[in-house]
């Protein structure tokens, strides 16, 4: 049994139908590598298997009106399965627009509280003949210990990876203990605020230098009001053509897949003749190293012009270059030593990004930013889950108010993985927004080439 820490319950709080705070990652499975071959009559088992090995994993929310303190989470006795893996088949012909639509309206909808605060579905029907896992986890679970990220776990460097051995299940807690518990926890709420409080002071000129720019972003169609519809669109890009820019200009991957965004959203707006003249603003996470002798690797948001405005792909990125020098930490972690960092060699990195997204900026007001963006670089190396090659990964982080659209950039093996999600009535379109980073890549890759 574990007490939410005061995010984790806010994650809970500030959750509403249109604000849905859960991440989905979405992985595109090869069920040839599967010993046996694949049939949902054993793949949901085996799932059940892993997750009786994860630590927290059967755990949902307990709370009562005795309560004073954050609810805790703990092991449901009626766990089962069967209520959080489910199978859908597409209609045919299965192409990614089919899958999108399932994959969106899955995405649209709440968790069950009354549960463990997650859900598998396994999407069949591709005209790929692959599989496609969908995995929706709340941020209070994300929010917790990183290192028990359920669909990180599910995840392997081997087709043939033994099962785990499950682990003990936890006490219920009874309402004695919950209110007593609770009692001690609200004694304790000012020591704790006044912690917290202390750890952000170094934070705060950064935090106030980032209001003021993002006061200033102009507002665009994704800047109104949401609701709980989501849209989503998803495509690979090359990692090799990237590296092939980064090489040419001397810039960093993170420049470019920033730019990248910045053009497919010109494209996108000037199309419908709602291009700003002004920059756009972003929060982005970012990896940054600490000072201190571990040299640890931990997540911070910053704040990020996208440089829409220019035409030029060549002065666009030599824009975003600027802009990432004043706004990005000297500490920040290259993303080719994080595709090799052992920290990071889980997919489920990402739920730390999302994170840190939410944590300072949760109910974000109308034209305070514009979007949400995140580039995670993932693993090399091929990745299998459950015994299936892992072909795809994509992550769909929360759609926040004010913010109707969220864009991240995942990297498995040599392809750049780009997930789009919005709130369908503000971007009905998102194909158009996603077809048009194929065509930004290939005008910087075409700069490159005519770079001396």
């Amino acid at each position: 049994m574990a007490r939410l820490s005061e995010l984790q319950s806010g994650f809970l709080k500030l959750e509403t139908p249109a604000q849905l705070l859960h991440v989905c990652y979405v992985a595109e499975l090869d069920p040839a590598t599967i010993t046996g071959g694949y049939s949902f009559a054993a793949f949901q088992p085996a799932l059940g298997s892993y997750i009786r090995a994860i630590p927290g994993a059967r755990s949902k929310v307990f709370d009562s009106l005795f309560n004073l303190d954050t609810p805790v989470l703990a092991d449901d006795d009626n766990f089962d399965i069967d209520r959080h893996c489910h199978r859908i088949t597409v209609p045919a012909p299965g192409e990614p627009e089919q899958l999108s639509e399932a994959i969106a309206h899955i995405a649209g909808q709440p968790l069950d509280r009354s549960r463990a605060l997650w859900e598998a579905w396994v999407i069949e029907g591709s005209s790929s003949g692959h599989i496609v896992l969908l995995m929706k986890i709340h941020l209070t679970v994300l929010s917790g210990d990183p290192d028990l990220n359920i669909f990180g776990r599910l995840c392997s460097a081997t087709a043939d990876a033994e099962l785990p051995e499950p682990v003990v299940r936890e006490q219920h807690p009874n309402p004695l203990g919950l209110a007593l518990g609770g009692l001690f926890g609200a004694s304790q709420r000012p020591v704790r605020a006044l912690g917290e409080f202390a750890l952000s002071i170094p934070q705060i000129p950064g935090q106030l230098i980032g209001s003021v720019r993002r006061r200033s972003v102009p507002l665009t169609p994704f800047n109104r009001t949401i609701t709980g519809r989501r849209n989503v669109a998803y495509l690979q890009l090359g990692l090799k053509e990237v590296d092939v820019i980064t090489n040419a200009f001397g810039v960093r991957v993170n420049d470019v897949i920033i730019t990248l965004v910045a053009r497919a959203l010109r494209m996108y707006l000037e199309d419908r003749g709602e291009l700003p003249s002004k920059a756009l603003g972003a929060l982005e996470t970012v990896a940054i190293r600490n000072k201190k002798k571990n040299a640890k690797i931990r997540l911070q948001e910053a704040v990020t012009t996208l440089h829409s405005e220019i035409d030029d792909p060549i002065e666009q990125l030599s824009a975003t270059v600027a802009a990432h020098e004043s706004s990005i930490p000297l500490t920040a972690v290259p993303a080719g030593e994080l595709r090799t960092a052992e920290p990071f060699t889980s997919p489920g990195y990402v739920a730390d990004a999302m994170r840190a997204y939410t944590q300072l900026r949760l109910g974000g007001s109308r034209g305070s930013y514009n979007l949400l963006v995140a580039n995670v670089p993932g693993p090399q190396q091929p990745m299998y889950l459950l015994g299936a090659r892992m072909v795809g990964y994509y992550a769909l982080g929360p759609v926040l108010q004010g913010a109707g659209l969220t864009i991240t950039v995942t990297s498995l093996e040599d392809k750049l993985n780009v997930a789009l999600i919005a709130s369908a009535e503000l971007v009905p379109d998102l194909w158009s927004l996603a077809d048009a980073f194929s065509d930004a890549l290939d005008e910087l890759a075409a700069a490159a080439d005519a770079t001396p």
